[in-house]
C-alpha cells in the first residue's frame, strides 16, 4: 500500500519551501476577488438545528471520552447542533491590535474577524459539513447542508440516501443511518496559499476532527470515530461534488435516532443537483492540488495505522529535566467555554512573564495526546512532540524533545534558540523570541506513507492539526497565550534538533506564553440561538 511518488514529492515540496519555493512561481492572489468565508445557497429554505446546553465537561473528561456503541442512547440533534457550534461555529466578533497584517482594516465590517472554536491556517476556514440523514430522527430524511455563518441548515437533497454513504464507509460495528460528512472546498484556502493548501487544509481537518471529539456527539458525551478510508467517489457523487474543487475528507457515523431506521425505495442513486453561488469571477486550480487528490481519491482498503511505530532513538536522558505533573483533573471549566475563549496570539508575546513549568509541561503532555488521533485505522501513535525554550521558570534555554511516557524533557541542543526561531520564521507578525516556548509536532513522512499508502497525507496533517488545536485549547484552559505557525524552516528545525534528516520532520511551530498586559480587547459574543442569516 505504498505511496506513490506524486504524494510523496508532493510532502517534500512543502518540507523543503523555506528552501526551495513551490509552484506556481507567478501566481498572485487578487484580494479583491476572494471567495466568501461562507457558502451560499440563495434558493435553499433553511431549517433551525437545535443547540443544546453548554458542555460542562472540564479538559481531563474531554481528553478521554469513550466512543459511542449502541448502549449511548438515540442521536439528540441539539447535541449534534452544539458540537457544530463549539467547533466550527462563529462565537464572537474580536478586535484587537496585533502584529498581523490586516489588523487596520478590522474594524470594518467587511473584514471583521469572527471568533471560532478551532483554529485554522490562515484563519481561513474552506472545511464544510453535511448532515447525511436517514428516517431515524424526526426531520424529513435527507442530506443537510450546515450552514457556518448562521448554525441552520439547508435541505440540499430530500430523501433517505444514508444507505448509500454507509455502503461507501464500508463495515460498521453499529447500525446507523445517520452521518456527519466534513469537505473541504480548495478554493477558499487556495486562493490565498495556492499549492500549498492541501497541506494546509488536512491540518485543518485534523484541528476539527480534535474539536468533535472534545465536545461529543451524544448525550453521555461520547465522541464519534472519523472514518478516512472510504469510497470517496460514492460520497462526492451523492453530494454533488467535484473532487477536484470539493471533495469528502471525512465521515462520522453518528447514533442513530429513536425511530426506526427504514429505507425508501427508488432514491438510492438521487444526488445533490443544487451548487452554492461563488463569489469569485475567476477561479483556479493548481496541478499539485489536482495531482495530489487524484491520487488520494483512489480507493484503498483500511490499513493499521497502529502497526506505524514512532521514531526509536532519543537523546541521553543522564540531562534530562524532569517536569511537574500536569494538573489537568483541576482544570474544570467546561469544554465549551474554553473553545469559546481560544484564539490566536498573533505577535502579542511578552517575555516579561516567563512561563512556569508546570504550564509547560500540561501544554506538551496535552499537545502529545491530541497528536494520538483516533480514525477507522485506528489510534495513531506515531508523532513525537519537541520544544524550543526561551523563557520558562526552571527550564534552561535550550531545544528538547519531550518524553511523554516520563512527562520530561531530554536535551537535543543547550544553545539559547531565540534568534534562530526567528530567523527562521517567513512572516513578521510574531515575535518569536518573545513567547516562551515553541511547541512542535514531528511525523515519520517515509514511515506513514509506505505502510498506509497515498491517503496516508491527510492522515499525517490531520494528526498535526488534532496536536495543533489541542495546544490550543490546553492553552485556553490554563490562560496562556498560544499562536500557530507553518511559514518557517522545517529543515532546520529538524537540524537545530539533530534529526537524520531522513524521515521525520517537525511540521508545526506552536508558540506558547504568556501576551503583554497593555493590550486592549473587545469582544461581542454571539448567542449560539440567535445568529442572523448572512450573505
Amino acid at each position: 500500500m505504498t505511496a506513490t511518488d506524486t504524494v510523496r514529492m508532493y510532502v517534500k515540496d512543502v518540507i523543503h519551501r523555506a528552501r526551495v519555493p513551490m509552484p506556481p512561481f507567478d501566481y498572485v492572489m487578487n484580494g479583491d476577488d476572494q471567495p466568501r468565508r461562507h457558502k451560499v445557497y440563495p434558493d435553499i429554505p433553511s431549517f433551525t438545528l437545535p443547540i443544546g446546553s453548554p458542555v460542562a465537561d472540564g479538559l481531563s473528561t474531554s481528553l478521554n471520552r469513550p466512543t459511542w456503541t449502541d448502549e449511548n442512547g438515540a442521536l439528540d440533534p441539539s447535541r449534534l447542533g452544539r458540537a457544530l457550534n463549539d467547533t466550527y461555529g462563529l462565537l464572537s466578533r474580536r478586535l484587537r491590535v496585533t502584529g498581523n497584517y490586516d489588523v487596520r482594516s478590522n474594524p470594518r465590517m467587511t473584514a471583521a474577524i469572527y471568533a471560532r472554536g478551532t483554529a485554522n491556517g490562515g484563519g481561513l476556514y474552506p472545511l464544510e459539513m453535511y448532515w447525511v440523514s436517514g428516517a431515524s430522527t424526526s426531520q424529513t430524511p435527507g442530506v443537510y447542508y450546515w450552514d457556518t455563518s448562521s448554525g441552520n441548515l439547508r435541505r440540499v437533497l430530500a430523501g433517505n440516501v444514508s444507505d448509500r454513504v454507509r455502503a461507501a464507509v464500508g463495515d460498521l460495528d453499529h447500525a446507523t443511518d445517520q452521518f456527519l460528512v466534513v469537505t473541504v472546498k480548495f478554493w477558499k484556502n487556495s486562493f490565498k496559499y495556492n499549492s500549498f493548501t492541501h497541506h494546509v487544509v488536512t491540518m485543518d481537518l485534523g484541528a476539527t476532527l480534535a474539536s468533535l471529539g472534545f465536545v461529543g456527539v451524544t448525550e453521555d458525551g461520547s465522541a464519534a470515530v472519523p472514518h478516512m478510508w472510504f469510497d470517496s467517489a460514492v460520497v462526492d457523487d451523492l453530494l454533488g461534488l467535484d473532487p477536484l474543487d470539493e471533495t469528502a475528507m471525512a465521515v462520522l457515523p453518528l447514533p442513530a435516532g429513536p425511530l426506526p431506521m427504514t429505507v425508501p425505495e427508488g432514491v438510492g442513486s438521487a444526488s445533490v443537483e443544487v451548487a452554492d453561488m461563488e463569489r469569485s469571477v475567476v477561479t483556479h486550480r493548481f496541478e499539485q492540488i489536482s495531482d495530489v487528490i487524484e491520487a488520494t481519491l483512489v480507493p484503498q482498503s483500511t490499513p493499521d495505522v497502529t502497526a506505524v511505530a514512532r521514531a526509536s532513538t532519543w537523546p541521553d536522558a543522564a540531562s534530562a529535566v524532569s517536569l511537574p505533573p500536569p494538573p489537568i483533573d483541576g482544570l474544570t471549566d467546561g469544554i465549551s467555554d474554553v473553545l469559546e475563549r481560544r484564539r490566536s496570539s498573533f505577535g502579542t508575546f511578552s517575555a516579561h512573564t516567563s512561563l512556569t513549568s508546570t504550564d509547560l509541561g500540561t501544554l506538551l503532555h496535552v499537545t502529545a495526546e491530541g497528536a494520538r488521533l483516533r480514525t477507522d485505522a485506528g489510534r495513531a501513535d506515531f508523532a513525537r512532540v519537541a520544544v524550543f525554550v526561551n523563557h520558562v521558570d526552571g527550564v534552561p534555554p535550550g531545544a528538547y524533545f519531550y518524553d511523554d511516557a516520563e512527562h520530561r524533557l531530554l536535551v537535543a541542543d543547550d544553545s539559547a534558540p531565540g534568534e534562530f526561531l526567528q530567523q527562521m520564521y517567513f512572516l513578521d507578525n510574531y515575535n518569536v523570541e518573545q513567547a516562551a516556548a515553541v511547541i512542535t509536532v514531528l511525523v515519520p513522512v517515509d514511515s506513514v506513507l509506505d505502510k498506509v499508502g497515498d491517503r496516508g497525507v491527510r492522515l499525517l496533517n490531520a494528526v498535526v492539526g488534532s496536536a495543533t488545536q489541542s495546544c490550543y485549547v490546553a492553552a485556553s484552559a490554563i490562560g496562556v497565550a498560544c499562536g500557530a505557525a507553518l511559514g518557517f524552516d522545517n529543515v532546520s528545525y529538524a537540524e537545530r534538533l539533530g534529526l537524520p534528516l531522513t524521515d521525520e520532520w517537525p511540521m508545526i511551530a506552536l508558540m506558547v506564553g504568556h501576551d503583554r498586559g497593555d493590550q486592549a480587547n473587545y469582544l461581542f459574543p454571539l448567542s449560539a440561538t440567535t445568529h442572523q442569516e448572512s450573505t
